[in-house]
């Protein structure tokens, strides 16, 4: 993502929807963890189609995705004016280091964080069964599930897992056990 857009990450889905389709799959399970959760949500909205959603993680989105990650410590950290600035100031895609993610990023793409979709408001379109998991050492507005929920048009089944982080370290395999379990139980009953 350290070059690509959020229309370009969207264009990128519905790519992979069509071949997913020509394979013989046209409406599957969609899974996302984190800014893949946010785009699985932004995806769905658009295919109602999809039989299940299950949602690892899925930031916010939209206009407080980036300060609130930021005051995290995540993303430009305690630099968010600064940074922003910056990027403002730079060709497009020019690189820029950010405090408090592991990669680089073009100043394009930081400034598109601006305009990640908002999970909230897309979430009453999401009519088909949703499993939202968060780790209990992040942060509820950043992973915005209970919220989610509420205003989910279909059923969401919220699961906060005990001491867990964003990657579920030491945790992976119990994650994986609960979302089998929750697709079990949800496609059974379709």
């Amino acid at each position: 993502a350290a070059f690509q857009t959020y229309a370009e990450a969207i264009r990128d889905n519905e790519t992979a929807a069509r071949w997913v389709a020509k394979q013989g799959f046209a409406a599957p399970i969609v899974i996302g963890h984190s800014n893949g959760g946010m785009l699985a949500v932004r995806h769905v909205s658009e295919h109602p189609e999809t039989p299940a959603l299950v949602l690892l993680s899925a930031h916010c989105g939209g206009k407080d995705m980036l300060p609130l990650s930021s005051k995290a410590g995540l993303l430009a950290g305690d630099r968010l004016d600064e940074i922003a600035r910056e990027a403002e100031g730079r060709n497009p895609k020019d690189l820029i280091f950010l405090p408090g993610w592991w990669y680089v990023i073009s100043a394009e793409s930081f400034l598109d964080l601006r305009n990640c979709p908002d999970i909230l408001e897309l979430a009453p379109r999401i009519g088909c069964p949703t499993l939202y998991v968060r780790g209990d050492k992040e942060l509820r507005e950043l992973y915005p599930a209970e919220e989610f929920a509420r205003r989910a048009k279909g059923a969401c089944e919220v699961q906060v897992v005990p001491d867990c982080d964003h990657f579920y370290n030491g945790r992976e395999e119990e994650i994986a056990q609960r979302v089998t379990r929750w697709l079990g139980h949800v496609l059974k009953r379709a």
